[in-house]
């Protein structure tokens, strides 16, 4: 799909939309009149056409995260650790940024903080979060339901049709 298979109206309308994801606001910016629920129905029906769908979907390709990278990355979370980022300033009870070391880990990082001018407070990602979200994916955590109590189960003999 390229732009030429779409009007520049529809251009203007799927670009708008990857910045906003709102398809009414998307239509206005495109320049489609009317009202707001006019504008609703217009950005509605343009996400249903193949060519904006497949131009926005191509779009979006590149920037969608793989299953693999999911994967990755949630494994990462599960094991780091600040000894990622860290070392110790030996006799100090201080330790500083190893930037040679955290620098493909960056991604580790949930939130740091600077306080007093010199001291970094880091959080990583929760690392239990990611394992549980892992043994889902694996299945390894299964909600099991126990049921008490009676179940009464009723058999219906449906004739055979001989209209055939």
């Amino acid at each position: 799909m390229t732009e030429r298979d779409l009007t520049d109206k529809q251009r203007l309308f799927a670009e708008h939309y990857l910045q906003t994801l709102n398809a009414t606001e998307a239509a206005r910016a495109a320049g489609y009149k009317g009202s707001y629920g006019t504008l609703r129905m217009v950005g509605s029906r343009n996400l249903t056409k193949d060519n904006i769908k497949a131009y926005i979907e191509e779009r979006i390709k590149p920037t969608i995260m793989q299953t693999d990278e999911v994967l990755e990355r949630l494994s990462e979370q599960a094991r780091a650790s600040l000894g990622d980022f860290l070392e110790i300033i030996p006799g100090t009870g201080f330790a500083r940024v190893n930037m040679e070391k955290a620098a493909d880990k960056l991604h580790l990082i949930r939130n740091f903080r600077i306080k007093d001018g010199n001291i970094v407070e880091v959080d990583l990602h929760n690392s239990q979060t990611a394992l549980v979200t892992l043994a889902k994916i694996h299945g390894l955590l299964t909600e099991k339901t126990e049921h008490t109590g009676e179940v009464t189960i009723r058999i219906v003999e449906v004739p055979a049709d001989d209209s055939d």
